[in-house]
């Protein structure tokens, strides 16, 4: 009766002196004394009062979720330790009631002379990942709130006494698969379908997060998160885990670096990209050789399954990286980001957006400020304008695109009520917004040269014109925009 994971457990006497399935227990899911207690209040108070044994089934698979969810809102150090016992007391229950359930299984077995049949017992419980992640997110935002170290080193413990509940999950199913018969093929897929608290990629994902929360405080949270993407790699080749790093884990990855604030950590992040670059090809060779067909990034839905690939937000948190370091030769890095965006847009499916072209602006805005030649501070605001010109040139593009298409739609009959067209400008992802405009006038106020206010006035004005339609008035109020002086 013992597995993987009991050792903590051996040494309680009536641990497996448990009462009988039909006695009744304690359903904790309709309580109305504790339904009105405060979430932490409660969790103690079961944790003292109910002893082990007496948790209804259904409240140890699902039904004090809830509650391990409202100790985790609280946010405090007491709250979330409470829901770790409470986790632990799910645990607990969860072996407590297998063991009985095997121990009637044997008697069972015995009476028969054979195996039962599945539909005559109950499956064994097993707990799924759920509540475990829910104490994982839980910590993940304490690592915002000074616990920038204990967060991240509570979600690791987390994962592995994941690791050691699927163990244990593991060996319950092949004893009771030992002792009860398949009834039929379908009972079959139930058992292999059960629910698993193996740590997954999204687990992963999680700990990832605890660290860009921490990165400020924690120097080398940035090695660590490349340290656990290799970890997550490797467990994926070994165990068969399924928790190869997605998309998701090398942009938290990127992120982690990107926040850090370190020295080169734009350059880390950088590193970080390239290797989901690299692993994006990898993945590609390998889905074209299974599948015989070619990976639709365009589409990553109608694929049979999804690959690694650089998106929007890697990219554009490297190029954030750059321009708020404020180096030496950053603000071409991110423009060299950029451009190298742009021209792996239909490799990878992605489409450049206003927030790409705002973090390379805000480089050549912080590098305006930087430079001590003034010649140097020019071309710095020169660059940033010339950011913002090649945007709505290719914003233009776009809506030419755009309007080619509505007239196709209009030939074939399918007219659309004339609408506003600023509607059609919010939808371009390359129109320059506000930010935009604002990143390009800080760059010239910053430069600190005598062209800069005539250039920032202009600009204005010009920023003014594509917010306030041509001719619009309220009330008889003239609006128009009425352009500087030469």
């Amino acid at each position: 009766e013992h597995y993987a994971g009991d050792d903590e457990y051996a040494n309680e006497g009536a641990y497996f002196n448990l009462p009988q399935s039909n006695e009744p227990r304690v359903d904790l899911a309709n309580d109305p004394v504790l339904a009105k207690l405060e979430p932490a209040e409660a969790a103690r108070r079961l944790l003292s009062g109910v002893p082990v044994g007496g948790l209804h089934p259904s409240d140890v698979l699902h039904g004090l979720t809830p509650l391990l969810k409202d100790c985790c809102i609280l946010q405090t150090e007491v709250s979330m330790r409470t829901a770790r016992s409470l986790l632990e007391r799910l645990t607990r229950e969860k072996k407590n009631i297998n063991a009985a359930l095997l121990r009637e299984l044997k008697d069972r077995a015995a009476e028969q002379s054979g195996l039962c049949g599945a539909s005559e017992v109950a499956p064994p419980l097993v707990l799924s990942s759920l509540p475990f992640h829910i104490l994982m997110h839980g910590w993940a935002r304490m690592s915002g709130r000074g616990f920038h170290r204990d967060g991240p080193e509570k979600i690791a413990e987390i994962i592995e006494w994941m690791d050691r509940e699927d163990q244990y999950d593991a060996q319950i199913r092949r004893d009771f698969d030992a002792l009860v018969a398949a009834d039929d093929d379908e009972d079959r897929r139930r058992r292999r379908n059960m629910p698993s608290c193996q740590p997954t990629t999204a687990s992963y994902n999680t700990l990832l997060t605890a660290y860009t929360y921490a990165s400020k405080h924690d120097r080398l949270a940035g090695k660590k998160a490349e340290q656990i993407l290799r970890m997550m790699s490797r467990r994926n080749q070994e165990s068969g885990w399924h928790c190869k790093p997605n998309t998701r884990s090398f942009g938290l990855a990127i992120s982690v670096h990107a926040k850090s604030d370190r020295y080169k950590s734009a350059i880390f992040a950088q590193y970080v990209l390239n290797d989901m670059k690299v692993m994006h090809e990898a993945e590609r060779e390998r889905y074209e050789a299974e599948v015989g067909a070619p990976y639709n990034a365009e589409d990553p839905g109608s694929n049979a399954w999804r690959i690694v690939t650089p998106d929007n937000i890697a990219y554009t948190t490297v190029m954030s990286a750059f321009a708020s370091a404020d180096a030496k030769g950053y603000a071409q890095k991110a423009e060299d980001v950029l451009f190298d965006m742009i021209d792996s847009s239909g490799k990878y499916g992605i489409r450049v957006d206003s927030p790409a072209f705002d973090a390379c602006i805000r480089g050549w805005s912080a590098a305006a400020k930087r430079m001590g030649n003034p010649k140097a501070r020019f071309e710095a605001a020169e660059r940033a304008e010339g950011m913002l010109k090649l945007m709505e040139e290719m914003a233009a593009e776009v809506e030419s695109i755009g309007e080619d298409e509505d007239q196709d739609m209009d030939a074939m009959g399918d007219v659309e009520e004339p609408g506003d067209d600023r509607d059609k400008r919010v939808s371009n992802p390359l129109a320059p917004t506000t930010r935009t405009y604002n990143a390009v006038l800080s760059a010239w106020a910053r430069s600190d040269i005598k062209e800069a206010a005539p250039r920032a006035e202009a600009l204005l004005y010009k920023m003014l014109a594509t917010v306030i339609p041509p001719g619009a008035a309220a009330d008889g109020d003239d609006v128009s925009v009425v352009p500087p002086h030469d």
